[in-house]
C-alpha cells in the first residue's frame, strides 16, 4: 500500500498521479516512508462537508425568514413593493456569492444590513399615517357635537365657533397684539424660510408668556409660544408646550399637526403676517399667487389663518371698489366625470345688480405625504376656523382686504367636504383635474353664487 507524500492520500493501484492533489507518482521518493493517515480523517471529513451543507442550508433559511420580517414591516407601512425591492436582492446576490464569488455575498449582506438600517424611517411613516387615520376617525364622529335633553325632545347642540385670538374682546387682546407686532418686526421670511435672533425669539416668548398669564390654558397661546420656541431653537421645550395643549385638548388640530409632522408642518411664525390694516402684499404672498395659489396660509396675529388671495386690476370695478364693500367666500363640492373636485368663488359686490365674481379650484386628491398648502389640508384647517381674509391685489397694491366671518351654513359645507373627501378618498393627476375643471366650468350656471 503506497500512499502520496504530499498530501497523505492513499494511491490506487498502478496510478501514475495522486488523485487527490495531482502528483506524479514518479516524483514520490520511495526511499521516504509515508506514515498512514488514520482511518478516522475519512470520518471527520465526510462531517465536515456535511456540516458545511448544513450552514449554508440554515444561512438560507435564515436569510429568509428576516428576509420575510422586512417584507412584513414594509407592507404594514402601506410599502410592499419597497420591501420587495431590498428581498429579491437579497436572495439573488446571496445565490450569486455562494456559487460565483463572496464579493456579491458581501454586496448582499450590506444591502441587507442597509434595507434594516431604512426600517426605522419606515415604522416612523406607518406611525404618521396611522395617527392622522386615527385623527380623521375622530373628527368624522362629530365629537365636537354633544345631545341635550329639552321637554322630552332631543336636540343637537351646534359647536360654538369663536374668532380664537383674533377675538377684540379677547382678555390678552394687548398682550397678543404686542407679541404680533414684535414677530413682523424680528421675523424675516423670505421665499423658501425665515430667520430669527433666538435673543429676539425669547423676548417674544415672554411676551407670550405675558398674554397667557391673563389668559390661562388658552390652547391657541399655547402652540404660539411652541412656535416662538422653535424660532429660539428651543425644541424640546417646544414639544413640551405642545404636550401641555393636547392633554387640555387631544383634538386641537394645529397642535395636533405640529405633534405628528413637526418637520412637514411648519410653525406660525413661517407663514407672512396679515390683517385688515395691511397695506401691502409680502413677497412670499406675490410668488405663491404668480404661481396661482389662490388659498394661501397667512399668520392672523398669534394664529394661523388663511387668505384668498385674487390679482385684478381697478378697470375691473367701474363703480369704484372699497373695503366696505360686503364681501363672500363659497366652496363647492363638484362630482365631475374625471372626479370630484372643489370649486371656490370670491364675490365682492362693488356693483348690486353685477357683483365681481371670481372662479378657482382645489385638487382634493390626499396622499401619502402630509402637505399644509394641498386642496384636503386647506379645507382641514378651514373647518377649523371661524373667518378668512378676502383680498384683491394689483401686484404688491392691495385694492380690496376684508375679513370674511364664516356663517354658520358655510361651516357646515366645509365640514361636509371634509368628510367626504375622508370617504371619497380621490385620487386626481394633474391631466385628469384639469379635464374635471374644464368640464365643470361648461356644466356649472354661474347664476348660482349669489350673496
Amino acid at each position: 500500500m503506497q500512499y502520496c507524500s504530499k498530501c497523505g492520500a492513499k494511491l490506487r493501484k498502478n496510478a501514475k498521479f495522486c488523485h487527490e492533489c495531482g502528483t506524479r507518482v514518479r516524483d514520490i521518493p520511495k526511499t521516504v516512508k509515508t506514515e498512514p493517515i488514520d482511518s478516522s480523517y475519512e470520518r471527520w471529513k465526510r462531517k465536515g462537508r456535511i456540516s458545511l451543507i448544513l450552514c449554508d442550508v440554515l444561512s438560507l433559511i435564515g436569510l429568509f425568514i428576516f428576509g420575510w420580517l422586512i417584507l412584513v414591516v414594509y407592507e404594514r407601512a402601506g410599502k410592499w413593493r419597497t420591501g420587495l425591492k431590498f428581498f429579491i436582492p437579497i436572495i439573488l446576490l446571496w445565490v450569486l456569492g455562494y456559487r460565483v464569488s463572496f464579493i456579491f455575498g458581501l454586496i448582499g449582506i450590506a444591502l441587507y444590513i442597509y434595507a434594516w438600517y431604512s426600517i426605522r424611517k419606515t415604522i416612523k411613516g406607518y406611525h404618521e399615517k396611522y395617527y392622522r387615520e386615527l385623527h380623521e376617525r375622530e373628527i368624522v364622529r362629530g365629537v365636537s357635537q354633544e345631545e341635550i335633553s329639552t321637554e322630552g325632545r332631543e336636540t343637537i347642540r351646534k359647536p360654538e365657533f369663536k374668532p380664537g385670538l383674533a377675538d377684540p374682546d379677547h382678555p390678552a387682546r394687548k398682550e397678543i397684539d404686542q407679541a404680533s407686532t414684535l414677530a413682523s418686526e424680528v421675523v424675516s421670511l423670505f421665499v423658501g424660510g425665515f430667520s430669527c435672533h433666538s435673543g429676539d425669539a425669547m423676548h417674544l416668548v415672554s411676551l407670550i408668556d405675558n398674554a397667557l398669564e391673563k389668559s390661562p390654558n388658552d390652547l391657541d397661546l399655547l402652540v404660539a409660544k411652541s412656535g416662538a420656541l422653535c424660532l429660539a431653537l428651543k425644541f424640546k421645550t417646544a414639544e413640551e408646550v405642545l404636550d401641555k395643549a393636547l392633554s387640555i385638548d387631544p383634538n386641537h388640530f394645529e397642535a395636533t399637526q405640529r405633534r405628528l409632522y413637526p418637520d412637514k408642518w411648519p410653525h406660525l411664525f413661517a407663514y407672512p403676517p396679515w390683517s385688515e390694516s395691511t397695506t401691502t402684499l409680502h413677497s412670499i404672498i406675490l410668488n405663491h399667487l404668480q404661481r396661482k395659489f389662490i388659498l394661501q396660509i397667512i399668520r392672523d396675529g398669534l394664529q394661523t389663518g388663511i387668505g384668498i388671495f385674487r390679482p385684478a386690476t381697478m378697470s375691473q370695478f367701474p363703480k369704484g371698489l372699497t373695503s366696505d364693500m360686503r364681501c363672500k367666500w363659497q366652496p363647492f363640492w363638484s362630482e365631475t366625470p374625471y372626479g370630484p373636485i372643489i370649486a371656490h368663488y370670491t364675490l365682492i359686490e362693488d356693483d348690486p345688480e353685477n357683483p365681481y365674481v371670481a372662479e378657482a379650484f382645489l385638487n382634493p386628491s390626499i396622499t401619502d405625504e402630509v402637505n399644509p398648502f394641498s386642496g384636503y389640508w386647506l379645507i382641514r384647517r378651514l373647518t377649523t376656523l371661524s373667518s378668512c381674509f378676502v383680498v384683491l391685489t394689483d401686484g404688491h397694491k392691495i385694492l380690496y382686504n376684508r375679513r370674511f366671518v364664516f356663517p354658520d351654513s358655510l361651516r357646515r359645507e366645509l365640514k361636509t367636504i371634509s368628510e367626504r373627501i375622508l370617504e371619497e378618498r380621490p385620487r386626481l393627476d394633474e391631466k385628469t383635474w384639469r379635464l374635471a375643471i374644464r368640464w365643470h366650468t361648461q356644466h356649472f350656471n354661474m347664476k348660482n353664487i349669489r350673496f
